[in-house]
């Protein structure tokens, strides 16, 4: 079965990343990441229509977009919940913290990609030691991130 697809421009392949949702920390959720972002898949629902596709017509009218996600709102929960596991003043390696969520390799490797020392910073305590990421979850930061992200959305 066909389905209607909007995918960004610069997305040249895709790869499915299966998190946990960051609203209801339950539901896991298919993301996409090329090498440099993350993407969301939304749904349009129309029940009643079709599509028109060259010479074929497409009985569902739903309508998938791939928009950009910012990351650090899927990392919340997941280091959030390092931060409960453990006493607070533990840093975690992010390899570790993405081994518990039962990633795979590959997946682990797009993530490492994107998330840097300097994204981290703004959720996270960070330190590098040989080439890796220690992390430690710290609330003010992310209510300051979280609050900076609501005054440019109402702008």
């Amino acid at each position: 079965m066909s389905k209607i697809f909007i995918l960004p421009k610069t997305s040249i392949e895709l790869n499915r990343i299966r998190l946990k949702h960051p609203k209801n920390h339950q539901i896991e959720c298919d993301y996409y990441c090329d090498n440099e972002q993350f993407y969301e898949l939304n749904m349009r629902k129309n029940s009643y229509h079709s599509w028109f596709m060259n010479d074929c017509l497409i009985q569902d009218g739903n309508v998938y977009i791939i928009t950009p996600i910012d990351p650090l709102f899927l990392m919340i929960p997941i280091i959030g919940s390092m931060d409960k596991q453990q006493s607070s003043n533990n840093y975690c390696s992010l390899m570790d913290i993405m081994a518990d969520q039962n990633l795979d390799s590959t997946s682990i490797d797009l993530i490492n990609k994107i998330f840097n020392d300097k994204l981290l910073k703004c959720i996270a305590d960070v330190k590098s030691f040989e080439s890796e990421l220690f992390i430690r979850f710290n609330r003010e930061r992310t209510m300051k991130w979280r609050i900076y992200n609501q005054q440019l959305c109402g702008r």
